[in-house]
């Protein structure tokens, strides 16, 4: 007889655990004990991940895949170190890209530490303002509309109130009048144009205004560089996401709530693996012989009835954080290139003095 089962098995090697697809689970036995009974397969994926998605709030079990379903990416920041950050991404880090902070804008850097005393002029105007002649052109409409005065306007001359008449700023460099002569001479000396903003306290706020845009684009290129590699990870386990909305019920009235939903039925599988895996382990390191050679469901659930505990975590992002602090690689922690390229602070640049003067 052994002999033949021997045969049998060798003859349908190709099928040999095709029978398990033809059981049929019992509802009241546990994932865990079905799978130290049958392991995960085809024909007991389907009740275990119904039983387990049941019982976490943040997952969906839809034609066979697992969704997981999060109010906002801010959720995953605790899936990364938390550490020093040294140009990795921490929590810390992920927590200021990923999460919306009453809407204000995180900067890493401050405009005033990004251009050292001295600085402004060849930072700023000679290697991004002077190159684009466009924004050339948006300064000094600027200064000719603020600053420039009339031609012929004498300062000196008072109005029938003794005082000097109301108009744009009055710039006197050297003895001479920003006037309209001198400003027309200023437009083919952009260097001079370029040590007057620099130096004049008259054009103090022109300068500021500059040196702000100059930081607006170098933090706004830098989270850019922060958002990739900081979605990175993310992207690699639980893929692009997508999101919807639906109506929700509240006291108030009904309501839509955003979120985005994750497919995660790879990863699920493979936590839920280790999960149980672990747990029957550990199971067998203090129930001794009683565990070695079950095969009544019902003594799986005697034995080792802590081993269905997967679903106390109520939310699959728990399960997954604590899973990641269990493994060999630990949390997210991926590098960002800390300084933004030169290309992207021009681009951002020129928007942000476009939106200020």
């Amino acid at each position: 007889m052994r002999n033949l089962i021997r045969k049998i098995l060798k003859e349908s090697e190709e099928n040999e655990f095709d029978w398990v697809g033809d059981i049929e689970p019992r509802s009241d036995i546990s994932p865990g004990a079905v799978y130290l009974r049958f392991g995960i397969h085809e024909g007991t994926k389907d009740y275990m991940a119904k039983e387990i998605t049941k019982d976490f709030h943040d997952l969906k079990y839809e034609n066979g895949r697992i969704i997981y379903e999060a109010d906002s990416l801010c959720e995953l920041a605790e899936c990364f170190d938390t550490g020093d950050s040294n140009g990795y991404i921490n929590e810390y880090i992920a927590k200021k890209i990923l999460c919306d902070d009453d809407g204000d804008w995180w900067e890493p850097y401050h405009s005033s530490d990004l251009v050292d005393r001295g600085q402004w002029k060849g930072t700023i105007w000679n290697d991004l303002v002077v190159p684009n002649e466009k924004l050339v052109k948006a300064v000094l409409n600027y200064i000719q509309k603020n600053y420039v005065s009339k031609t012929g306007y004498n300062p000196n001359q008072l109005d029938i109130y003794g005082d000097l008449p109301e108009k744009q700023n009055v710039i006197e460099v050297n003895g001479k009048i920003l006037d309209e002569e001198y400003f027309t001479y200023l437009k083919t000396h952009l260097d001079e144009l370029g040590d007057l903003i620099d130096d004049e306290e008259d054009f103090e706020d022109l300068k500021h205004e500059l040196l702000w845009a100059y930081g607006d684009a170098y933090n706004t290129a830098a989270r850019d560089q922060i958002y990739q590699a900081t979605m990175k990870p993310i992207k690699e386990v639980f893929g692009e996401g997508v999101w919807d909305s639906k109506q929700v019920q509240k006291v108030s009235g009904s309501v839509t709530h955003h979120y985005i939903k994750f497919d995660v039925t790879n990863i699920f599988w493979e936590i839920v693996g280790n999960h149980f895996e672990a747990c029957w382990e550990e199971c067998k390191r203090w129930s001794g012989e009683n565990i070695k050679n079950i095969e009544n469901l019902d003594e799986v659930e005697e034995y080792c009835d802590n081993c269905h505990a997967i679903a106390d975590y109520s939310y699959f992002i728990n399960l997954y954080k604590f899973w990641l602090d269990e493994s060999s690689d630990g949390k997210f922690s991926p590098r960002f290139q800390e300084w933004p390229d030169d290309d992207d602070v021009e681009k951002y640049f020129i928007e942000s003095v476009y939106d200020r003067i």
